[in-house]
């Protein structure tokens, strides 16, 4: 248990402070594979790299960080069993005793000092980054289990950043060994990596020595890559997988039709538009902000998802977070009218040409790209599309190898400084490629970090909302259901609607009804 906490602080951190002991689940049945058709092939398996969901779900199986999130967004302990706040500024976590690397060899607090500091390098290329190296100062092993974190200044942010899988802890004697994250892992979570079979299957079989007694259930699972999606659900319907992301919308009732498959659902996500400001005439928030009142999200909710979504108007904070507003969520509506005016106001009155870039691997990337398309030549906007394979892309989003560009993005955690892995300067994930950068919404991000106040935090939020809005760095299109399917015999997933399933142990739980 928690030996040490300060009330007081308890009142004016955001998330509330849990300790994770596992529950067994009533019946679970031990052993089988679990065979998961996967959406594309991981470009990477570095758990510090953000390259796409696909990637996250392998990740997340392997790899264990110090915290994670419970379905409820909360946070709750991982390979950290306990953590102390003598005050706001400093933090102390204990590590599971039984914690081991999947070689057998324990986990340390030397790993943990290794794995943030990978993150703290520049040249890692790591996706919290930007976050992280504003927060800690200082990272001091106390003993081979106990170790100490001091931050720069008060964060509402901090536990919050433990809890994702891109601060993984890996083996530091491990990686010295000269073995490369990118191909192989290493981690402490309830899975062990076996093989990668590049086209063919990557292989996990249970960690028999994972910390939380009696998981995982499974003995392994085995994830092909179907980049087809109406392969991907024929293999579901034929019993050749038991599990598949992102099933394509206009099969979603062919799915739930039959009575041994379900999908379950969130809507988290959004389509999106990321601008170039270092491409005309994107350069120009006018135009960004034209861009996206000129399509009708409507059209990409019927057309790309069977009705499946419905239009954002607004940011990428979902309704109903308690950081946004009504008032938000209806600031950016579609306005051909408008749209027009602000595009002659900044002197494209009769249009532009540009490059839209998307992936051709996803169907609704590629569909929202041609419905985009269409929808723009009402304003003598003549596209040019470039639809690209999944890799590829991401290797032209890092690299800002794109005048716009499709994408999904929308809560990659709970707390709304998830935008500050967009949109703050220096972010490596959306702005840096691009160069994007804005003092104002640099401002109300770090005074959203140092404020612990509830209250005060929304204020600080709705400032960011009405700032990202009008700068438009991201246009923010339809918001869809998202789903997985997967045969009812498989018990125990978990999906989470308030970001990416990579931060709750989403598979762990996970056993097989045959």
């Amino acid at each position: 248990m928690i030996k040490r906490w300060n009330i007081r602080l308890l009142s004016v951190f955001i998330l509330l402070i849990c300790v994770a002991f596992p529950v067994q689940a009533a019946g679970a049945k031990p052993g089988g594979v679990l065979k998961i058709g996967l959406s594309a092939e991981p470009p990477d398996l570095n758990p510090f790299i953000q390259s796409g969901g696909a990637s996250e779900r392998v990740k997340s199986m392997v790899y264990d960080s110090l915290l994670a999130y419970n379905e409820k967004g909360e946070i709750v302990g991982a390979v950290a069993e306990s953590w102390q706040i003598p005050n706001s500024k400093t933090f102390i976590f204990k590590i599971h005793d039984s914690a081991k690397f999947h070689n057998g060899e324990p986990v340390t607090s030397d790993d943990v000092k290794f794995s943030l500091e990978i993150v703290l390098n520049p040249k890692s290329g790591a996706f919290l980054h930007n976050q992280l190296v504003k927060i800690v100062d200082r990272i001091t092993p106390i003993n081979q289990k106990t170790i100490k974190i001091e931050l720069k200044k008060a964060d509402a942010t901090f536990l919050g950043l433990l809890g994702m899988v891109h601060t993984a802890v890996v083996s530091k004697k491990w990686m010295a060994a000269g073995n490369k994250l990118e191909s192989d892992m290493m981690g402490a979570g309830p899975f062990k990596f076996v093989k990668w079979d590049s086209g063919v299957k990557i292989k996990l079989a249970k960690n028999e020595n994972f910390y939380k007694k009696g998981l995982p259930y499974l003995q392994g699972v085995d994830l092909v890559p179907i980049k087809d999606e109406d392969v991907r659900v024929n293999s579901l319907i034929a019993g050749e997988v038991d599990f598949i992301d992102f099933p394509p919308w206009k099969s979603w009732k062919a799915i739930e039709a039959r009575k041994n498959l379900t999908i379950t659902k969130t809507a988290n996500f959004a389509m999106v538009l990321f601008f170039n400001p270092s491409h005309t005439p994107f350069s120009d928030p006018r135009v960004r902000r034209a861009v996206t009142m000129a399509i009708d999200d409507k059209i990409i909710g019927d057309v790309v998802f069977f009705g499946n979504a419905v239009p954002a108007n607004g940011g990428l904070l979902p309704p109903g977070h308690w950081a946004t507003s009504s008032e938000i969520q209806n600031t950016l509506p579609y306005n051909p009218e408008k749209a027009k005016a602000l595009l002659a106001e900044a002197g494209y009155k009769n249009g532009f040409k540009a490059k839209l870039l998307a992936t051709s691997t996803y169907g609704m990337h590629r569909m929202t790209a041609e419905v985009i398309n269409d929808l723009l030549k009402a304003y003598g906007i003549e596209v040019e599309l470039e639809l690209e394979e999944w890799g590829t892309t991401i290797e032209r989003r890092a690299k800002g190898d794109y005048q716009f560009m499709v994408y999904a993005a929308g809560l990659t955690r709970p707390d709304p400084d998830f935008y500050s892995g967009y949109i703050a300067s220096g972010s490596g994930f959306m702005a840096r490629p691009v160069d994007y950068k804005d003092p104002v919404i640099d401002e109300l991000l770090q005074k959203g970090r140092e404020t612990l106040s509830l209250d005060k935090r929304k204020k600080i939020y709705h400032e960011l909302e009405k700032r990202f809005l009008e700068q438009s760095p991201i246009g923010v299109l339809a918001r869809r259901q998202s789903g997985f399917a997967l045969d009812k015999k498989v018990k125990g997933f978990k999906n989470f609607a308030l970001g990416y399933s990579s931060c709750i142990g989403a598979f762990e739980g996970i056993w097989l009804d045959n």
